[in-house]
């Protein structure tokens, strides 16, 4: 047999549920869809953001060399003797081939572990590929190397496992040499000198799009096995991709507003921005190098419409192909995802196109809106003709997932789907990948603990590194905390401490980054005042049934916020028993119910009690509930009863009084915060242990 032709006869895949060993992809089949794919997702899926951040040292062009030679030889660990005898196990006859090419010896065993994302690093690295780029060969199984490996080494130490015997060593050695040539040849360079060295944020990226493109072309359903007679396939690898990227159907999101004016800001959102909304509208618009923005506005300002006018036109100006909007807990992620829901469907209306929506949290399956997205979507893309359709958005089964949840355009979750970008983690690149092209909205800022902040800070860094814009957004930020953040984006802690904007407490309060300059604008309040009486009450059971009976007489709805779940259930049953519940509905809510109760009555709370709710559905109602109540949820409660607990959070509590604005009983026409005073004087050790002395 022609060396030259070998590629074609030994193994790259197999069946991989060992169901049908009549079924494989030749060895170079399989590299050349990779290679293929790998060009695919960048044209066609990469967002220019994403693509800049990887090729900030090198061109355009040179990226697409670059992602079609890593395609190439990216399992190149597989020609190997460990490899090709272990898959041979699933392919009749395979064996046989490679001992009669003397490749391969029938009385060989193996005891060790053998990663043949590793045995291509230590190719590479003996070929004489640079280590910036034989190091993404080793991590595109997700897991780099530790320090303890040392690919220089390895023929000396294992030599049986990459090429067997003496005999087969030079065979091997031709083997690897002549894939590198073909790899080079296909990537358009004339040597490995020519091979261009990424840096480690170009690292992270690309071994992220090698990951996808190497899943993608290990996909059966986008690229289908081939019978093991067919050692040539009957078309070529790039109608191969192309077939694929057809049926796989993502692409970036094409934001419509470089610019918005407060005309276009009313059409997208309803109604004119007020000044806080303007302040940021004209900050994101002068813009020439946006990077980080941090808005301090009081809560119900509409910080949520601010924040996202303000990606929309990052977007449009970074070239970015997507949103991240990430929030404190599961019950503030799913409240803003109904209200992203219209918002992201004109995206798609207006740009005539399909995007993905992800909600990303661990109980996102319960959440209706978006278990609707995935009605006639890929979970029935068995059927060989399926198509998405023509615009709107869908819930993309391949972005199902943990690893993969980031990749979608849109995506709500918990902000530790942001913070995990930070962890040693397997397949942590994917995550880089799916940041690096998004505008990432972290709201409720302030409410994030020590562990937290310092995870929040090293994924502002990478991000900053990235260039990928960031909104944060707090009603109550403290000024030591804006200062860490905006240092961790810069990546600088150089800054001098004498800087103004370090030290400004104005309030509504606007701090951004262009390019190397921080600007901070102080922004004028003109949103009518909210007073709020706050008033005393002994935590007593038959006090706060008597307060409560007088206050709703005439209608309206309470709510009474406390630190611990136990309290919190304590008081409702106490509540039940002394009040009429022919006049009083009782609605409890905190973090320890099922996840599909949670859910559940997440739902009802916001339709009986929040923007939207009728005077029918308010009248009466009284809800019991934890720290889960007083993030984000856009609730409106005409009488508010809370714990004392630490002012930022009690100010976040209040924010839930009198949200909207709405036509309420005369009894409660003014707003009232009675703070609940414990009967001893002295805290319950729940509350102590949470918050402190």
């Amino acid at each position: 047999m022609h060396i030259d032709t070998i590629f074609f006869q030994l193994a790259g895949k197999s069946d991989t549920n060992h169901c049908d060993s009549t079924k494989w992809l030749p060895f170079a089949m399989h590299s050349t869809d990779t290679a293929c794919m790998m060009e695919q997702l960048c044209t066609s899926w990469l967002s220019a953001s994403a693509a800049s951040a990887i090729s900030a040292q090198f061109s355009i062009p040179e990226l697409q060399k670059l992602c079609k030679f890593l395609g190439m030889v990216h399992d190149i660990g597989k020609l190997t003797v460990r490899f090709q005898s272990k898959i041979g196990q699933n392919l009749p006859g395979h064996i046989d081939r490679l001992c009669n090419w003397r490749l391969v010896s029938q009385s060989i065993s193996f005891q060790e572990s053998f990663s043949h994302a590793l045995a291509g690093q230590a190719i590479l690295t003996e070929l004489g590929i640079h280590s910036g780029v034989e190091v993404i060969v080793g991590s595109h199984h997700g897991k780099p190397s530790d320090i303890t490996f040392d690919p220089s080494r390895e023929f000396s130490v294992r030599p049986k496992d990459y090429v067997g015997s003496k005999l087969s060593k030079p065979l091997w050695h031709t083997v690897w040499n002549l894939w590198l040539s073909i790899a080079l040849e296909y990537a358009g360079y004339a040597s490995i000198d020519e091979i261009p060295v990424p840096g480690m944020e170009s690292q992270m990226l690309l071994t992220g799009l090698l990951i996808m493109a190497d899943w993608l072309a290990s996909n059966p359903y986008y690229f289908p096995l081939i019978d093991i007679e067919e050692s040539f396939p009957a078309e070529s690898s790039e109608q191969r991709a192309a077939y694929a990227m057809s049926r796989f159907e993502a692409y970036p999101w094409s934001a419509g507003y470089p610019f918005m004016d407060e005309s276009a800001f009313a059409n997208r959102f309803g109604f004119l921005p007020n000044n806080v909304q303007c302040a940021v509208l004209d900050a994101v618009n002068g813009a020439n190098a946006p990077g980080i923005f941090i808005l301090e506005a009081q809560m119900g300002v509409g910080k949520t419409e601010a924040a996202l006018a303000a990606a929309e036109i990052l977007a449009a100006k970074q070239h970015c192909g997507g949103l991240f909007f990430g929030l404190p807990t599961q019950a503030t992620s799913n409240g803003i995802f109904g209200r992203l829901l219209p918002w992201a469907e004109q995206q798609a209306d207006e740009s005539y196109a399909l995007y993905s929506m992800k909600l990303a949290h661990g109980n996102a399956a319960l959440n209706e809106d978006y278990q609707e997205l995935f009605s006639g979507n890929a979970t029935i893309a068995e059927a060989d003709e399926y198509d998405y359709g023509d615009a709107g958005l869908i819930a993309h089964d391949w972005f199902e997932g943990r690893k993969k949840a980031l990749l979608a355009n849109f995506v709500v979750g918990t902000v530790d789907q942001l913070l995990m970008a930070s962890l040693k983690q397997k397949h942590v690149m994917l995550r880089h990948l799916g940041l690096a092209g998004k505008v990432s909205i972290i709201d409720e800022c302030h409410a994030y603990d020590a562990y937290m902040n310092q995870y929040l800070e090293r994924t502002l860094s990478w991000l900053g590194a990235y260039g990928v814009p960031v909104v944060i957004l707090s009603a109550t930020l403290p000024t030591e905390r804006r200062c860490k953040l905006i240092d961790a984006y810069c990546n600088s802690k150089s800054r001098s401490d004498q800087d103004a904007w370090r030290t400004s407490r104005a309030y509504p309060l606007l701090t951004w980054t262009d390019g190397k300059d921080v600007h901070q604008q102080a922004i004028q309040w003109d949103a009518p005042g909210k007073t709020v009486q706050i008033r005393t009450l002994t935590e007593h059971t038959s006090e706060i049934a008597a307060l409560l009976s007088t206050q709703l007489q005439d209608g309206g709805c309470a709510g009474i916020i406390v630190n611990t779940v136990k309290t919190a259930q304590k008081l409702a049953a106490e509540l039940n028993d002394l009040l009429p519940q022919d006049t009083f509905r009782l609605d409890l809510f905190h973090s320890q119910f099922l996840m599909p109760d949670r859910a559940e009555r997440e739902t009802a709370l916001l339709h009986n009690v929040g923007k939207t709710s009728t005077p029918e559905r308010r009248n009466g109602r009284i809800v019991i509930g934890t720290q889960v109540l007083e993030q984000s949820l856009d609730l409106d409660f005409d009488l508010l009863l809370t714990e004392l607990c630490p002012m930022d959070l009690l100010l976040q509590r209040m924010g839930r009084l009198h949200r909207h604005n709405r036509i309420r009983p005369e009894r409660l026409r003014d707003a009232q915060c009675f703070l609940l005073q414990p009967q001893d004087a002295e805290f319950d050790n729940g509350t102590q242990s949470i918050y402190g002395d």
